[in-house]
């Protein structure tokens, strides 16, 4: 008795199950049937498997794409084209689409657009960098190098260009000089090791001041000592002399690092230093005391900051002057603390570090 009420109710209960599943499946079909849908086609090969078909809708930055199946067919799910105006493209490679024109896309009706490909005239322009790098002579450690290049551009750039092997050497040595975040439209010069150190422009500056002038004293100490082994001498005033040696080797520390961060190439570096700085310590009382030129040589001489660096030193060195102590030791100050103040600028605002 339970066996035969128990059959007939279990029956009706799957009934109504099936009935629920079948129904809830037509009602999602309906709801979401696909946006746009159609069939990839060549010329030459029929109906075409595995194509990529891309949809972007017009003024986004997204794009969707699917595969087309084993007839050919593909279909991009309402869920994933919201309503508006579609450009399609294909990814085959050696093929190209004619172009369907734009599509648009509602959210009540699925679109139809069927797409015909035809052989690429320009094969190239559609390899990736896996398959030029497939495509390329040569072992894989031969061409791991190339990997390092994918970073600023593609590797057509490379395989088209007309270069020969002594201008390619040209050309990686400026590569060398790009940032990795370098592209064709944007490049970015390689900043120098010392300008990604943790340090303040102040301290910057400050460091090529003190280098430059731990270097001058190491040189004139040598040469001094050298000096003392043939010619004995004495020291008038050890204060003095150190002094200037230092305001000196400063001075001349910091407008290396000025003419070093203006100049774009070597020659314009040596120029300045030849016919600029020399000529100012040459005509600052080297070679003969200023008390003996000429006057309108002592007056020009009074506006060279040179000159009374030398005089100063002169003065420690034997005890003799042609200025006043104090005012060389105040041009001394004075010039450079305008030079570090200039240096710190250029550091501070990137001037010529930046390009």
């Amino acid at each position: 008795m339970r066996t035969q009420t128990f059959l007939p109710g279990a029956a009706a209960g799957l009934a109504v199950i099936l009935t629920l599943v079948a129904s809830n499946s037509r009602s999602l079909a309906q709801e979401d049937p696909a946006a746009l849908k159609g069939q990839v086609r060549s010329t030459a090969e029929g109906l075409m498997e595995g194509v990529v078909v891309s949809a972007k809708k017009t003024g986004s930055t997204v794009t969707v794409s699917v595969l087309s199946d084993a007839r050919g067919e593909y279909s991009f799910p309402r869920n994933r084209l919201t309503p508006g105006q579609y450009s399609l493209s294909i990814r085959a490679v050696g093929y190209e689409m004619d172009d369907p024109g734009a599509v648009e896309i509602s959210s009540s009706k699925t679109v139809t657009s069927n797409l015909t490909l035809r052989k690429a005239k320009d094969l190239s322009s559609q390899l990736t960098n896996a398959e030029w790098l497939v495509s390329m002579p040569g072992t894989d450690d031969q061409k791991a190098g190339l990997l390092t290049c994918v970073v600023c551009h593609t590797l057509e750039r490379i395989v088209k260009s007309r270069h020969d092997a002594a201008e390619f050497v040209a050309v990686l040595e400026r590569m060398a000089t790009y940032t990795n975040s370098s592209f064709p439209l944007h490049v970015q010069k390689r900043p120098a090791r010392w300008l990604m150190a943790p340090l303040t422009p102040t301290e910057k500056a400050a460091c090529f001041a003190l280098s430059s002038t731990i270097g001058g004293m190491a040189v004139g100490v040598a040469v001094a000592l050298m000096t003392l082994l043939f010619v004995p001498a004495a020291v008038a005033h050890l204060g003095a002399l150190l002094f200037f040696a230092l305001a000196t080797g400063m001075m001349h520390g910091l407008i290396g690092t000025l003419l070093g961060i203006w100049a774009v190439k070597w020659d314009q570096y040596t120029a300045l230093h030849t016919f600029v700085l020399l000529p100012l310590a040459f005509l600052s009382g080297v070679f003969a005391p200023v008390a003996s030129m000429p006057e309108t040589a002592q007056t020009l001489i009074a506006f060279n900051p040179i000159f009374y660096l030398i005089d100063g030193f002169r003065y420690g060195a034997i005890g003799e002057a042609s200025a006043d102590l104090r005012l060389s030791v105040g041009v001394a100050v004075a010039v450079n603390a305008g030079l570090f103040a200039w240096v710190h600028y250029w550091l501070r605002t990137g001037y010529r570090l930046k390009s």
